[in-house]
């Protein structure tokens, strides 16, 4: 290999060091070696420099220079292969033309000899001015070169001027400049002052220091204007090689600026032996060493990132990072060594845990290429020890809310991670970054009568972060006390009616109202707590009456004292009963030791009662609610009495009680939050359907402690189908049901669970779905006729119109119409939901619009076969029946309106009337059913505005007749028994009848049984009540002619599944033998039955028959 210079560092792009100084490389080795301990940056750690970084020569003056690999100028270079082309772009403000010949770019042999020469091409004609070159080193270059390049307007005036050396890869011939004098450091960048270290290729001749004399050895500017010229330099040779040294000026260098530094060595025989430049860059400035985190003062552990930012605004070369114990090491360990500037990002990272804990020093050093250095550093508190958790506790237990509570061994933030599930934390406070040994975290929103699983996470300042074992606690119970009338004790009693009970009054009174029923009031109120079990503790208990009445506005206070012995609520409404509390006695018939009510004489809480109606009133029986739980005293109740009481005061406050239904969201009740295990499932009571309709319904109970609400249904006792559970917690609880049937018979029960997961079921109930009935009778049932005054004494029950209104002719006159329907189908006690009565107007007088009212009848009334005719046997104006007189003309009617509607001016509409109240007391039988009358609310026989509607005996389109649509909900105990079909012994259906056919005497006959046909009749039974089914005969078999008859004994009746030995004789009524019984309410119960015959002999021939009665019944 060639001579050379030691080697061994790369630049970022490629290693082209090839080769070696003889004598030179394996000392240089031991010298990094042995130097890398104590002087870092001088030795081992840092990577020789190249002829030029991969960057613009800049200068402050506005002049670029750049030598690069392709003509965009994308990658710059100084390195080069034979035959690449070398492109150069010079950029400048101060020369705006080029011209001459001089002012070209050259490349050019070590000796300055030009090997190629370009012009320049003038890229931009404003500043900045930009020109663009390019030489191609020959193919067969063999040795190193250096570009020279003028940029000037003709032969004076402003220029740039420049000289770059260029290396042959491989080659490894040229002039090198060192920051050492060791020659180990190459670099391009120093320090104003410093001291260049060179080492140049040459002729292997001998140097003449006096031929080269000074001068020769120039530092200039992209100006040409030279900076510092040197005297001949003294020069070791070492074969081709030549080491010399210059020491740069300390002033009048621009910082960050190029310039271009030229040497030249002579030989004895005044020949060149080398003549190179070189770019330099001057960096007068510390580069920036900053450790951002951890901060000063920081407490640290485990493996610590420290961040931050080392940079230099030229030529950044490494940085270091070290620690060293105490506020002042006296020594220092390395953490890491870089190369490349970090802006804001990761320094190293430090194993703090390699270390004791204690106080260190965090020291961060940068140094740039031309050796100026920053130091920075900070302190931190080593910290490897976790914190020791102990005293967990919860406290402050509530419903929603807890306070958990612990102590540290040291110093740490506050957290706490909880849940409903052991192991599974779901929620965490926020993390109190405050510094404590004594800790508390609130926790809020939690869910009551609820068990949490929570740890306690504490981390100290420096991370270490210990977390608690896993402990647990139960929310509160928040209990709502609000009793139904099967379960609730209230009433009030008063001084002017000492012997009066009122258990049974919808309202608790208080204080005083002067009159002869009422005087001094005080009220009695006990709640049961036995679900509450003794030891429980009891967070609050708040007492509520919601106030709907009073005497004035005056705003007394009300007192509560716990009752001193028992006593009874009893039965009465103001009345003697002798069964409950009195003002003298506590059960009707045992005086008080006190009339008024036996108390304690203080007082256990105290409100005042509002001058306003429609607000709730509450005590604190927070206190009282312990003493009753742990027994300190007897719960017989609390009495509200006024202080100070005044009999001639009308001061009195009236509170609803525990048998108010209109709402009984509004009954007394008593919300206690307490703690310990409730496992009392709620009482249920109240339990109904309300608000029925053919599709929907509402169920709707009461539980004497607050709950959850859910319902199963269907059309047997297995329900089937389950409402959505309703996990709102209430006392008064309301589930719609939807996409029911209608006339359908449901059962139901209804289930509530406490907050406590205490559930309640109810027994089975049964409501029936309303029906919709549309009633439009024809010729045969309809009844409906109509009234004319101007011809009083015809009757029109055969037409086919109804009239109603005034028509101003001799034959009309003031004109009504009667109808009436048959609602025998409907149960008593039913309640009707809705009924529309329906008349189709298909004429009129005029487009008037008059109002036609309904009115019911009062006195029975026949339709009759008239039209418009003296038909004798039916109702007209003047005539109930044709013969006997209305009280008054034009029927007999109750004076007040039952429904009213605007008769419309348009013909072919259907006119509606609202007779749902009408039709509710028909059927309740508060009104008898004798039909209506329509008539004009004003009547006047001039006008004309008289409606035509087609009655029950228009024939041409049956669906124009009247209608009245009801729906209603069957009364309890509404039970319907239909014959489905029945067959005869031929196998041809009967006609709800069962034939036998010509039988034999002495013969027995069977219709059914596993025969054919299958059965002799199936019958369905309908019930929405507990019901029984029962059969009978009204007599025997009778032979009309001759008169004979067949004992009815003989004929027997079974079950189509039972066996033949389950025949049974028919008996006679009033007799009658079960089918079955305590049956459950049912949509619809199916019932086949076989029947036999057991002719007798002798019999007399002919035809008998008997008829067979099946009676449903309710139990």
């Amino acid at each position: 290999m060639a001579d050379g210079p030691e080697t061994g560092a790369q630049d970022r792009r490629h290693d082209y060091h090839n080769q070696v100084e003889p004598g030179r490389a394996f000392a240089g080795v031991l010298l990094v070696l042995a130097a890398a301990a104590a002087v870092f940056f001088l030795t081992a750690y840092r990577s020789q420099a190249v002829l030029g970084p991969d960057a613009p020569y800049t200068e402050a003056n506005g002049d670029i220079i750049e030598i690069c690999a392709d003509a965009a100028c994308m990658v710059h270079t100084t390195e080069f292969n034979p035959g690449d082309t070398v492109y150069v772009r010079v950029t400048t403000d101060r020369v705006g033309a080029v011209s001459g010949k001089r002012n070209r770019m050259r490349l050019r042999r070590y000796q300055n000899t030009n090997i190629r020469v370009a012009n320049w091409t003038q890229v931009t004609f404003t500043a900045p001015y930009i020109y663009t070159s390019q030489v191609t080193i020959p193919a067969g270059q063999s040795d190193y070169m250096k570009i020279w390049g003028r940029v000037r307007n003709g032969g004076s005036g402003p220029r740039v001027q420049f000289e770059q050396q260029i290396s042959l890869y491989g080659l490894n011939q040229y002039a090198r400049i060192y920051s050492d004098a060791a020659r180990t450091d190459e670099s391009y960048t120093f320090a104003p002052g410093a001291t260049v270290y060179i080492r140049a290729w040459g002729t292997g001749a001998d140097y003449d220091q006096i031929l080269t004399g000074s001068g020769q050895q120039r530092l200039r500017r992209f100006t040409n204007s030279s900076v510092k010229s040197w005297a001949a330099p003294a020069v070791t040779r070492n074969g081709n090689w030549y080491d010399f040294q210059l020491t740069l000026p300390a002033g009048g260098l621009t910082d960050g600026d190029w310039y271009w530094l030229r040497t030249r060595l002579l030989s004895a025989t005044g020949d060149d032996i080398q003549r190179q430049s070189r770019m330099l860059q001057i960096d007068a400035s510390a580069p920036t060493a900053i450790i951002s985190d951890p901060s000063d003062g920081d407490w640290v552990s485990g493996s610590l990132p420290v961040r931050g930012t080392v940079d230099d605004a030229y030529s950044f070369y490494n940085y270091l990072l070290e620690y060293g114990a105490g506020a002042a090491p006296v020594s220092w360990t390395q953490i890491t060594i870089g190369a490349s500037p970090v802006l804001a990002g990761l320094l190293g990272t430090w194993d703090t845990a390699a270390v004791s804990d204690g106080l260190y020093t965090l020291r961060l050093t940068a140094t740039d290429r031309a050796y100026n250095t920053a130091v920075s550093s900070i302190q931190v508190n080593v910290d490897n020890t976790f914190p020791v958790i102990s005293a967990v506790q919860a406290g402050n237990i509530a419903s929603s809310n807890v306070i958990i509570t612990w102590t540290t061994d040291e110093a740490a933030d506050s957290q706490v991670e909880y849940g409903t599930s052991s192991g599974v934390y779901t929620w965490s406070t926020p993390l109190d970054s405050t510094m404590l040994t004594g800790h508390s975290q609130p926790i809020s929103g939690l869910q009551e009568s609820t068990t949490y699983y929570y740890r306690v996470r504490s981390a100290d300042r420096a991370g270490n972060i210990s977390y608690s074992a896993e402990n647990s606690f139960r929310t509160a119970n928040i209990t709502v006390l609000q009793p139904f009338p099967a379960m609730a004790r209230d009433t009030y009693i008063g001084s002017s009616r000492p012997a009066w009970n009122r258990g049974a009054e919808t309202s608790l009174q208080v204080g005083d109202l002067p009159g002869a029923d009422w005087g001094t009031m005080r009220s009695l109120l006990d709640f049961d707590l036995g679900f509450i079990p003794a030891g429980a503790t009891i967070n609050s208990a708040t007492m509520s009456l919601y106030q709907m009445g009073q005497g004035d506005s005056s705003t007394p206070d009300l007192d509560a004292h716990y009752l001193t012995g028992d006593w009874s609520e009893g039965t009465g409404s103001g009345s003697v009963t002798g069964d409950g509390a009195t003002w003298d006695t506590y059960d009707g018939s045992n005086s008080w030791t006190s009339p008024g009510g036996d108390f304690n004489a203080t007082a256990g809480a105290s409100a005042v009662a509002p001058g306003v109606t429609g607000v709730w009133v509450d005590w604190d029986l927070a206190a009282l609610t312990r003493d009753w739980i742990d027994g300190t005293v007897d719960n017989f109740g609390v009495l509200i009495k006024q202080d100070p009481e005044s009999p001639t005061g009308s001061d009195a406050k009236e509170f609803y009680s525990s048998e108010y239904v209109v709402d009984r969201t509004l009954r007394p009740k008593l919300t206690i939050e307490w703690l310990g295990d409730d496992v009392t499932p709620p009482n249920l009571g109240e339990v109904r359907a309300e608000n029925i309709t053919t599709t929907t319904a509402d169920i709707k109970w009461s539980s004497c402690e607050g709950g959850t609400s859910q319902v199963e249904y269907g059309t047997t006792t297995s329900y089937g189908s389950t409402t959505t559970l309703d996990t709102a917690i209430s006392n008064q609880h309301v589930v719609s049901l939807s996409g029911l049937t209608a006339g359908t018979v449901y059962h139901y029960r209804v289930r509530t669970i406490d907050p406590s997961g205490n559930e309640t079921v109810s027994g089975d109930y049964v409501f029936q779905a309303a029906i919709q009935m549309v009633i439009q009778p024809g010729p045969a049932d309809g009844v409906d006729d109509t009234l004319q005054s101007y011809r009083p004494d015809l009757n029109s029950g055969a037409t086919t119109w109804l009239l109603a209104g005034d028509y101003p002719t001799s034959f009309w006159g003031n004109i009504r119409c009667n109808l009436r329907f048959d609602l025998s189908a409907i149960p008593t006690g039913s309640t009707i939901n809705s009924a529309t009565l329906s008349l189709y107007q298909a004429g009129q007088g005029d487009t008037s619009t008059p109002t036609m009212d309904v009115h019911y009848l009062t006195r029975d009334w026949t339709e009759g076969t008239g039209y418009w005719t003296q038909s004798g046997d039916g109702a007209t104006w003047n005539t109930y029946d044709g013969s006997s007189s209305w009280a008054s003309p034009g029927g007999d009617f109750n004076a007040t309106v039952s429904a009213s509607a605007v008769a419309p001016a348009a013909t072919a509409v259907w006119v509606d009337w609202d007779l749902a109240a009408l039709t509710q007391s028909w059927v309740n039988g508060t009104v008898t059913n004798r039909g209506m009358i329509i008539k004009k609310d004003v009547e006047n026989p001039a006008e004309s505005d008289v409606k035509l509607f087609y009655s029950s005996d228009f024939s041409a389109d049956p669906s124009l007749r009247p209608k009245l649509v009801i729906e209603y909900v069957p009364a309890p105990g509404s039970i319907t028994v239909t014959i489905d079909d029945t067959w005869n012994r031929d196998g041809t259906p009967g006609t709800s009848s069962v034939g036998f056919g010509n039988v034999s005497e002495g013969t027995t006959y069977y219709v059914g049984d596993a025969s054919s046909p299958a059965y002799a009749a199936r019958l369905t039974v309908k019930s929405n009540v507990t019901w029984g089914l029962k059969v009978a005969s009204d007599g025997d078999l009778l032979q009309s002619n001759p008169a004979n008859f067949i004992d009815i004994v003989n004929l027997g009746w079974k079950q189509n599944a039972q066996a033949p030995s389950a025949y049974q004789p028919f008996v006679k009524t009033p007799a009658s033998t079960i089918v079955a019984d305590g049956l459950p309410a049912t949509a619809g119960a199916s019932f086949l039955f076989d029947y036999r015959l057991v002719v007798p002999a002798p019999s007399v021939s002919g035809s008998y028959t008997a008829n067979v009665v099946y009676t449903a019944y309710p139990e």
